[in-house]
C-alpha cells in the first residue's frame, strides 16, 4: 500500500491506467546533431579495486555486481573491477561475459590469463624492470599487446 500512496495511486487500477498528460515529466532534450541546445552527457566511470576481496566477504555482493555490470551499458556506465589475483571462483562468468573490455598485466600462469582474458598470453607478457608497463587489452575478439604508460604525481600536481 505505501507504494500505491507514494505514487499518488490509491490501487493497483489506477497505478496500471495512463496518467494524464498535465502529470507527465517534461519531455527530455532531443540527442540528435541538430540539437543546440542538448549537451552530450559525461561518461561515468565505475572503480571497484579489489573485487575479488569483496565478493570473498560477503558473497551476496556476487548477484548484485552481475545486475550493476549488466545494466551498466545501457545507462553510460563504464565499470572496471581490479583485482590483485583472478580467482575463477570469485568473479561469475555472467559478469566477465558482461564486461566489454579487458585487460591483464603480467600473471604468474596461464590458468590466471584465461581468467582474464579467456586465452592464454599474458603469462608471456615481460615483467622485467627493461621492459615495464605492458599489458594485454581485449576489446570484444581483438587482443592486442600494448604499452601502458605512466603518469606521475609530480607531474600532475605540476611540480
Amino acid at each position: 500500500m505505501a507504494f500505491f500512496s507514494f505514487s499518488g495511486s490509491s490501487s493497483f487500477g489506477s497505478f496500471s491506467s495512463p496518467a494524464p498528460a498535465s502529470s507527465l515529466a517534461p519531455p527530455l532534450p532531443s540527442s540528435s546533431p541538430d540539437s543546440s541546445s542538448a549537451s552530450p552527457l559525461k561518461p561515468i566511470v565505475l572503480v571497484i579495486d579489489e573485487a575479488t576481496d569483496a565478493l570473498t566477504k560477503y558473497p551476496q555482493a556476487e548477484a548484485i555486481l552481475n545486475e550493476l555490470i549488466a545494466r551498466c551499458g545501457a545507462f553510460g556506465v563504464h565499470p572496471i573491477l581490479a583485482t590483485q589475483r583472478p580467482d575463477a571462483k570469485s568473479l561469475s562468468g555472467v559478469a566477465r561475459t558482461n564486461l566489454g573490455a579487458r585487460i591483464a598485466l603480467p600473471v604468474p600462469d596461464a590458468a590466471s590469463s584465461r581468467i582474464i582474458l579467456n586465452e592464454t598470453g599474458a603469462e608471456r607478457l615481460p615483467a622485467k624492470p627493461s621492459q615495464p608497463n605492458r599489458l594485454i587489452a581485449k576489446f570484444g575478439v581483438r587482443t592486442q599487446e600494448l604499452q601502458a604508460f605512466l603518469i606521475d604525481s609530480r607531474i600532475l600536481s605540476g611540480r
